[in-house]
């Protein structure tokens, strides 16, 4: 697997979630601060505090401390089947940046 592509990346955002962002296809999305979301979703793009402690308190107990073990592995290997896209991309390791999409 080449260290500069799409591949990879996605391998380290899945084993760093945080700490890797996930190597999205080149010119297929787009950045955008918060007030740019909001005035274009309506939905603000952070939640308070006491929003993320009662979201967390509905959703119960994480994946796989519930007693049905095998189901919530089930459940895992599925979430990772979705992440993985096998289309790669190599990225320019002189400017860090993919090639040029042709027009």
């Amino acid at each position: 697997v080449p260290l500069h592509g799409r591949l990879f990346g996605q391998w380290l955002h899945f084993a760093f979630p945080r700490d890797c962002k996930y190597p999205h296809l080149s010119g297929t999305t787009t950045s955008a601060t918060g007030e740019e979301w909001f005035q274009q979703s309506g939905v603000q793009a952070y939640v308070t505090q006491e929003e993320a402690q009662s979201y967390i308190a509905s959703v119960g107990p994480s994946v796989g401390t519930s007693a049905s073990d095998l189901q919530g592995e089930q459940d895992e290997s599925m979430c990772s089947v979705n992440m993985w896209k096998l289309e790669e991309q190599l990225v320019d390791v002189m400017n860090g940046q993919p090639p040029p999409q042709p027009e």
